[in-house]
Formats: C-alpha cells, sequence, structure tokens
C-alpha cells in the first residue's frame, strides 16, 4: 500500500490539534509539522511539536521539518548548531522523525553538516527525510548514493527543479529513474503540487518498470478544503493510494 504524507501548517496555532486529528481520522500514515508554510516550511515551535504528538498519539508518524529560515539550503555553522538543537527537540517532543537537506554554495549535498545532523538524528532514535533540496542538485545519482550510504530513511522530491511552478506529473520520468536507482534501499516520497487526481498516473507511470521501489505521497493542498485540513479529502487520498492498480483504472474508466 502506497503511503500518505499529510503536510501540515501550525498556523494557526488554536486549530493545529484538530488539524492533526483530521489527517488521522482520514487515514494519514504521517505527518509532516512545518511552521510558515508561505515561506515553504519552517521548523515549528516545540509547544507545535508537543501538541502535534499529543493529538496524532499513535495514530500516524510525526515528522518535524527542520529549516531555521526560508531562502536557500546553504546554512551558516550557527545555523547548522541551531537545526541540530531543533532535532533534539523534536525527539523531545515524541516526534518519529525529522525532515532537513543541507546544501554547499555548489548546490551539491554538504556532507560536513549532514554527517552532524544525522549523527544527531539517529543518537536520538529518528527517521531522517532528505527534502526537496535535492531537487536543485544537478548530479542527483550520486547524490542519492550518498544519502543511502548515510542511511538517510527517506527523499522528499517532485522530480523537478525546487522553484518550478510545475508538479509532480512533469517530473514523472526523473522520479522514475530515482525510484529504480533507489532499488529499496530508501524510501522516495512524492511531493510537490500533487492533486488527488494525479494518482493514478503517478503509480502507473512509477511502477513501469521501476521494480520494488518503495516510495509514498506527500499532499499539503490537496487535503485542504479553505485552507484547513479535510478529514474526507485525506480520505480520498488514501483510498486512491491504496487500491489495486487495475482496479483504480477500471474506477477512472
Amino acid at each position: 500500500m502506497t503511503a500518505i504524507e499529510i503536510c501540515l501548517d501550525t498556523e494557526p496555532f488554536d486549530n493545529l490539534a484538530r488539524q492533526v486529528r483530521d489527517a488521522c481520522v482520514g487515514g494519514a500514515a504521517r505527518i509532516e509539522l512545518c511552521a510558515h508554510m508561505n515561506k515553504q516550511g519552517l521548523t515549528p515551535s516545540y509547544a507545535a511539536m508537543v501538541a502535534a504528538r499529543e493529538a496524532a498519539d499513535e495514530l500516524a508518524e510525526l515528522l518535524v521539518m527542520i529549516r531555521p529560515r526560508d531562502g536557500d539550503f546553504c546554512y551558516s555553522a550557527n545555523e547548522i548548531q541551531i537545526m541540530a538543537m531543533s532535532i533534539l527537540q523534536a525527539a523531545r517532543a515524541g516526534a518519529d522523525g525529522v525532515v532537513f537537506g543541507c546544501l554547499d554554495v555548489q548546490q551539491r549535498i554538504d556532507a560536513e553538516a549532514m554527517a552532524l545532523l544525522l549523527d544527531t538524528a539517529k543518537s536520538a532514535g529518528l527517521a531522517v527525510t532528505f527534502h526537496r533540496a535535492f531537487d536543485l542538485i544537478e548530479d542527483q545519482a550520486a547524490a542519492l548514493e550518498s544519502l543511502i550510504e548515510w542511511r538517510v530513511n527517506r527523499l522528499l522530491s517532485a522530480g523537478v527543479p525546487w522553484g518550478s511552478d510545475k508538479g509532480v506529473l512533469y517530473g514523472l520520468q526523473a522520479l522514475r529513474t530515482l525510484l529504480q536507482q533507489a532499488d529499496g534501499r530508501i524510501e522516495l516520497v512524492i511531493g510537490g503540487g500533487l492533486r488527488a487526481h494525479h494518482v493514478l498516473a503517478l503509480r502507473e507511470g512509477l511502477l513501469r518498470g521501476a521494480g520494488q521501489g518503495a516510495f509514498s505521497l506527500h499532499c499539503h493542498s490537496a487535503a485542504l478544503s479553505r485552507g484547513r485540513v479535510d478529514a474526507s479529502k485525506v480520505a480520498d487520498l488514501v483510498c486512491l493510494a491504496g487500491l489495486p492498480l487495475d482496479e483504480l483504472k477500471a474506477q477512472h474508466g
């Protein structure tokens, strides 16, 4: 079954617990918690991490975005230390994993920064997702092998350049290539403009000749109604992701 991961904004805080519960009621397997989605997601507050963990209970995994500011993914030594402290906060709040990515000025993975943050996360028992900073990297094949070597659990990608207005369907060939190369050694999380009506084409396109690589679907806007998580929309996504492909194709003519 293809898991559904719902990306949630912590604002407004008073509505956070309700949104988390609605995502869980809809059947989301994971929740990625972010602050300031208007800035493509930043590190949430510790209070938000705790509130989300309590609301999700054991119904869904909680992943916490670790991104101290918007803009590029090239961080100073001080920012890396702030990220490490945020990872420890996420662990104390009961998160299951964290989401981050570090690049150097040449838009390659910053191995030194990643080593420190990975050690922090793994020592705290947290799973790690490398986020869409990956979509800025030119040599993605080499970068993927590095992530696998470092035992990163998941990779989030849209298959199109970060900042592009094109969504995951435009990145289908690149995503298929990543899935084939990953070959089950790392889970590919597919997200970026993903809508419910994309699920059939994505699943069919990725499974065609891609072997048995693991992938899941990351959704934000597709799960919302009037800016809030809609449990019925989450349930629809879960259904589309979980139906046998032949049955799903039959339903869509």
